[in-house]
């Protein structure tokens, strides 16, 4: 069991071992949507171990998506940005979505809002200055399809995780613990992981 719990490992350590059964059990773990006072619902995995919180949180930050699963699910680059500020924390047997700060900070909205408004290259004083009515009038406008987006963005993390392989079962921190997205696989660990993809890629040929 990892001394940390959730997102806190990151910013406590410089390296990562994940377990190679823990990965193996990705693939079969069914999310659930529960509800958050922050936005309308984020996700969880019942009756799940710290182990597995941690991966997700791997997956979320490091897992390539390639441009095969791309486009194979409409995918938009502000998805994948709000992916790579995902944050996912254990407690009492259930990993979870951050239900306050799900992307980073509790104006859950607002952090949505900022990936996809710099994708459509909207004014950035529409997106930082919080005291204009502007931007209260534009969420208020706009916050179904910004919840939507949120929802979006979990359905498209399951498919990560039942399609996609992270590249590693070790990583190592490129400098400083806060970068959550700043880590560097070892070679043991992208050939663990390899071994994986040939035992799958065996079976698949068997069938």
């Amino acid at each position: 069991m990892y001394n940390n719990i959730g997102s806190h490992y990151f910013f406590s350590n410089d390296s990562i071992k994940l377990d190679l059964e823990d990965i193996k059990a990705i693939k079969s773990l069914k999310s659930i949507r529960v509800e958050s006072s922050y936005i309308d619902n984020v996700m969880l995995w019942e009756n799940s171990t710290n182990n597995i919180c941690l991966i997700l949180n791997v997956y979320a930050r490091l897992c390539e998506i390639p441009e095969s699963f791309i486009k194979k699910h409409k995918i938009k680059p502000y998805h994948i940005s709000l992916i790579r500020r995902m944050y996912f924390d254990y407690d009492n047997q259930d990993t979870y979505l951050n239900f306050k700060r799900p992307y980073g900070n509790s104006n859950v909205i607002g952090d949505i809002a900022e990936e996809y408004l710099n994708y459509k290259n909207i004014d950035i004083n529409l997106k930082y200055d919080e005291d204009d009515d502007l931007i209260d009038k534009w969420y208020e406008d706009n916050e179904i399809n910004l919840v939507n987006i949120h929802n979006r963005v979990m359905s498209i993390f399951d498919l990560m995780l039942k399609e996609l392989m992270i590249e590693s079962t070790e990583y190592l921190s490129r400098q400083t613990h806060c970068d959550l997205n700043n880590w560097q696989p070892t070679e043991l660990g992208k050939s663990e992981i390899m071994k994986i993809n040939r035992k799958a890629k065996l079976k698949r040929i068997i069938k």
